[in-house]
């Protein structure tokens, strides 16, 4: 699990499955800003129905080094940080697991997290999320399942391996599910030291449809993708 204290986080349940690496080139998720980074959003995401949440819960203060905790002495400050939520992310993994066949999404919106359903969601995955004492968010009514979302980024793959030729090691192209993004998004990230290779194929990328629910975002960055 990726843990950092912003808006945008990665998807807490991503996995091997869930993220398509294109090209020989290795590529970093979080592509830093260059003269040609650019993000283009295609046909909106659905909006889901917030069913619970734990209004009134703050934020947990992390523990501080030199407290006497080995394990916390050895994290790193963003580590520290996310500390008190690792509950979380065990139950929203857990979450996943038991609800399989409804469930759609599992992040973090800062430091809340936040759980997505195909149609109602489960009371188990409420009172587990509620037993954690921890800012969380439940998402009904989302329209689609994890397995399909999978699928979704599955054909878009595809789709770019046929119309782009990556040639080079300079040029990749990451395709992943990107639920804190919204509902049913899935991120292109394309790479190139070219810019006429990088331009063209944004173009390529951000001409694709996908099936609804789901909607495509399109970033590109000169920097090489590294997957760490």
């Amino acid at each position: 699990m990726t843990h950092a204290p912003r808006r945008l986080l990665t998807c807490a349940v991503a996995g091997a499955a869930a993220l398509l690496v294109l090209g020989s080139s290795a590529l970093s998720s979080a592509a830093t800003e260059s003269p040609y980074r650019d993000v283009r959003l295609q046909v909106p995401a659905p909006t889901p129905e917030v069913v619970a949440s734990s209004s009134g819960v703050t934020p947990v203060p992390a523990p501080r080094p030199g407290s006497g905790t080995t394990a916390v002495d050895q994290l790193s400050p963003e580590e520290q940080a996310w500390a008190p939520y690792w509950s979380m992310g065990s139950a929203l993994f857990a979450i996943e697991s038991d609800h399989a066949a409804t469930f759609a999404y599992a992040c973090f919106d800062g430091f809340v997290g936040v759980v997505g359903f195909v149609g109602d969601a489960p009371r188990a995955a409420i009172e587990r999320l509620a037993a954690t004492g921890l800012p969380y968010e439940v998402h009904a009514g989302v329209g689609y399942t994890y397995a399909e979302h999978l699928d979704e980024v599955d054909r878009v793959s595809v789709a770019l391996v046929g119309e782009l030729d990556l040639g080079s090691g300079a040029n990749s192209v990451m395709v992943a599910p990107s639920p804190e993004r919204g509902a049913g998004r899935i991120l292109v990230t394309v790479a190139s030291t070219d810019p006429a290779q990088l331009r063209r194929m944004a173009d390529v990328a951000a001409d694709l449809t996908v099936s609804w629910p789901f909607s495509l975002d399109v970033e590109s960055t000169d920097d090489p993708i590294v997957l760490l």
